[in-house]
């Protein structure tokens, strides 16, 4: 099993604990175990993403297979409300 780090920053309008939720139940799909969460809250964007000039930011880090995580990243893209994400094995 390895570490990741899984960033994602959700749209302004979007309600953001729905959203964690969502995505909480996607990496216990794929078998994930929750390691650590921190929310940053709303932050100003360096340049609009998708008409939005703030994005709301949560940060992850998830113990899994790396097989597994391939089933993680259709989903995220299918979510319009995710505006940006970042996976990052860190070990």
């Amino acid at each position: 099993m390895f570490i990741y780090e899984l960033t994602c920053v959700f749209s302004q309008e979007s309600d953001s604990k729905k959203l964690v939720k969502k995505i909480e139940d996607w990496l216990k799909e794929i078998g994930a175990k929750i390691e650590k969460k921190e929310d940053w809250g709303k932050k100003e964007l360096a340049y609009r993403i998708k008409k939005n000039s703030q994005g709301h930011y949560v940060f992850w880090q998830i113990k899994t297979e790396p097989s597994k995580v391939g089933g993680l990243f259709p989903k995220i893209k299918l979510e319009s409300e995710i505006i940006r994400h970042l996976l990052v094995r860190t070990s």
